[in-house]
């Protein structure tokens, strides 16, 4: 839901990194680090700056697939990305370079803090490399019937978590737990 926490936290997460790049398609992260509007100049900006947010300018396939290349010639940081929805939905990849970052980031040491606005539209490989997750209020049904049958928490309490709580969920662990805001 809209103003619920979610990129509060983001930045929460974002500012106690040392080594990030940010694909921020809704430019609401821009304080984390050094800005870019274009794919090629991920890498320089990385190398010099070592936090760095990508707002694009166009927000077309292409540029994306480019920014997507450009992230996956770094190792040992974390990629934020704001929307995953937009890039892994349940239908599919944007690209096969978002495909890559999920499912083989991790060998490169690349972490990834993803966030969505909408988990039922979320691409089913997310889940199943989940380590934490971090649920707000949620008010369409398929987000609350996804999410109950993801991390176990009901319905109604999703819908009725007051403003900026969180349903925590360890999935190593499987335990659920409430967080008040940060």
């Amino acid at each position: 839901m809209k103003a619920a926490g979610k990129t509060f936290r983001t930045k929460k997460y974002g500012k106690a990194l040392s080594r990030l790049i940010a694909v921020d398609p809704t430019w609401q992260l821009g304080e984390l680090g050094y800005v870019v509007h274009y794919p090629e100049r991920i890498t320089p900006a990385f190398l010099q700056y070592k936090k760095v947010i990508f707002q694009p300018i166009h927000m077309d396939k292409e540029t994306y697939r480019a920014a997507f290349k450009q992230i996956m010639k770094h190792t040992n940081f974390t990629c934020i990305i704001d929307e995953i929805d937009k890039f892994a939905s349940s239908h599919g990849y944007l690209c096969e370079e978002v495909n890559e970052l999920i499912n083989r980031g991790r060998a490169q040491g690349i972490g990834l803090i993803c966030n969505s606005r909408r988990p039922f539209l979320l691409h089913k490989d997310i889940r199943g490399n989940a380590d934490h997750v971090v649920c707000y209020q949620l008010m369409e049904i398929e987000d609350r019937i996804y999410m109950e049958k993801w991390i176990g928490v009901g319905r109604l309490k999703l819908k009725t978590l007051p403003l900026h709580h969180a349903v925590y969920y360890d999935v190593h662990k499987g335990e659920l737990s409430l967080e008040a805001p940060l």
